[in-house]
C-alpha cells in the first residue's frame, strides 16, 4: 500500500508542474502580447500627434497664401 501512495504522490506532483509551467507560458505570451500593444500605441499617438502638427502647418500656410491673394 505504501508504494501506491508514493506513486500518486509522485504522479499528482507531476501533473502539478506540469500545469504550472502551462500557467506560466500562457502568462507570459499575454504579457508579450501587452508590451506589444502598449508600445504599439505610443507609436500611434506620436503619429497622430505629427499628423496634427503637420494638419497646423498646412492649414496655416492656407491661411498666409488666401491672404497674400
Amino acid at each position: 500500500m505504501g508504494n501506491y501512495v508514493t506513486l500518486v504522490v509522485a504522479i499528482s506532483t507531476c501533473l502539478i508542474g506540469i500545469i504550472t509551467s502551462i500557467i506560466a507560458y500562457s502568462q507570459m505570451k499575454i504579457a508579450s502580447a501587452k508590451v506589444k500593444l502598449d508600445l504599439y500605441e505610443r507609436r500611434f499617438n506620436v503619429y497622430v500627434a505629427a499628423l496634427n502638427n503637420y494638419k497646423a502647418l498646412y492649414s496655416n500656410q492656407l491661411k498666409k497664401k488666401q491672404y497674400a491673394n
